[in-house]
């Protein structure tokens, strides 16, 4: 027959279960996993920009402890940041092709930015 996921398709309709219900069910554990996996994204978000602050005071305390570099190649004319608001677009498409699961809202560039700010 074939399978959806990790479920055998002859087995359900072998114990009578229509295939209505059956696709019905598999489009709720989709939405659920779906959810957890941008939730696992946000917290994975978080999580990291914690890190970020923090190994930047570590470098503060540590850069203040040590005299300037009198190396000249230790200066850089290079700007900090080069693109200050980070992807405002994306190429992937808001719903996916053949997909009966109603899609989430994409979180790229400064949505998840903000989205992460707040969880902070």
């Amino acid at each position: 027959m074939g399978t959806i996921g990790s479920f055998s398709l002859g087995k359900f309709m072998r114990t009578g279960v229509s295939r209505k219900k059956l696709i019905t069910k598999v489009k709720n554990k989709i939405q659920v996993w779906r959810d957890k996996a941008r939730l696992n994204l946000i917290q994975q978000g978080i999580r990291y920009a914690r890190k970020v602050d923090l190994n930047k005071r570590l470098m503060r305390v540590r850069k203040a402890d040590n005299p300037k570099s009198l190396n000249p190649s230790a200066f850089s004319l290079q700007p900090k940041k080069r693109d200050r608001l980070g992807y405002n677009l994306s190429t992937i498409p808001a719903k996916p092709r053949y997909s009966g699961v109603k899609p989430k809202e994409r979180l790229y560039g400064m949505r998840l930015k903000s989205i992460v700010s707040r969880g902070r």
